[in-house]
């Protein structure tokens, strides 16, 4: 039985080690006038988020709205090359900021996995065509549902899958020409978040 325990243990801590070791740096400079880059759609929970004063006067990075549990932040940014850093965690959801004198904005996107289940049942699916327009089609994915997120974060299309595996062809005529994120779900669990592109 100890070798059992021993056993998990060590699988759970390469899980949680592998995690952090991809955890990546997210950089945003802020110039006298905006936050270069302005959105940052893929971030993952525990990636750090970077700010870096790259002109003008002195800055804030101030968060306006975030995901229920995340901790706020309120930074100056006064000296050139001067930066705060925010690791981000563990909750999901659009993470808006501004710089409050000079009241330009910025916002990143967050999801997050859910740890050994998510590790363990993960199927990588394949989308394409990849452009697209105005179908897509998904295949070898271990979903019951498909949502497709905007830049901003919004859920723009949502629909359920029939049985796990089989391909799907999702019509996405509706939805305007420029880049997204297929998101799959089984069970209320995300199984792969995907950049998607729609063609004009």
């Amino acid at each position: 039985m100890k070798k059992i325990y021993a056993y998990v243990l060590l699988f759970t801590a390469s899980i949680v080690f592998a995690n952090s070791a991809s955890a990546m740096l997210w950089n945003v400079t802020v110039n006298s006038s905006s936050f270069s880059p302005s959105t940052l759609p893929n971030v993952v929970c525990g990636d750090t988020v970077k700010w870096t004063y790259g002109s003008g006067n002195p800055h804030t990075t101030t968060s306006t709205s975030i995901p229920a549990g995340a901790s706020s932040w309120d930074a100056p940014i006064t000296t050139v090359g001067s930066t705060f850093q925010y690791v981000v965690p563990n909750f999901a959801g659009v993470y808006n900021y501004k710089c409050t004198p000079h009241n330009f904005f910025g916002s990143f996107t967050v999801t997050c996995s859910v740890g050994i289940d998510e590790a363990l049942q993960q199927i990588v699916s394949a989308v394409y065509p990849n452009p697209f327009s105005p179908i897509i089609s998904l295949t070898d994915h271990n979903a019951d549902a498909v949502k497709i997120m905007d830049l901003t974060g919004q859920i723009v299309f949502a629909t359920s899958l029939k049985t796990s595996g089989e391909k799907a062809e999702i019509n996405l005529d509706a939805l305007a020409p420029g880049i997204y994120f297929l998101i799959t779900s089984k069970e209320g669990v995300i199984s792969e978040t995907k950049r998607i592109v729609k063609a004009k």
